[in-house]
């Protein structure tokens, strides 16, 4: 598989393993949860096992029992790496299952909110 961390929208599944693995605290919800990321080479996913810890994969299909499926454009991925949102006028956003447990995935580690993602905004 490819270098998700230089290519275009795989960037934001790159980022969100590494924040969610370099998180010392438990992330104080529970959830299985797919993120994918649709490229003209087809689709990546990051998959998401949280409870007291959280295991992740990177592969071509989301998990099979997912509480929540999330598949983005390349440019919603981006946007939400760069912005911690999605810009209006979006291509590709498909979701199913759980909101409540995206929304908290993304609070904690991706939008400009939380501490977490503060430390990227700044590093970049």
């Amino acid at each position: 598989m490819e270098n998700l961390s230089e290519t275009p929208g795989l960037r934001l599944l790159a980022v969100l393993d590494a924040l969610v693995k370099a998180d010392p605290e438990p992330p104080g919800f529970n959830a299985s949860i797919s993120i994918g990321v649709r490229s003209e080479e087809g689709d990546t996913w990051w998959r998401a096992v949280i409870t007291e810890t959280i295991e992740t994969s990177i592969g071509n299909e989301p998990l099979p029992e997912a509480d929540a499926t999330l598949l983005l454009g390349v440019a919603e991925a981006e946007a939400m790496l760069r912005h911690g949102r999605m810009s209006g006028g979006t291509a590709l956003v498909v979701m199913s299952g759980s909101r409540w447990a995206v929304e908290k995935l993304f609070s904690r580690y991706i939008t400009r909110e939380n501490p977490m993602a503060a430390r990227t905004q700044r590093s970049r």
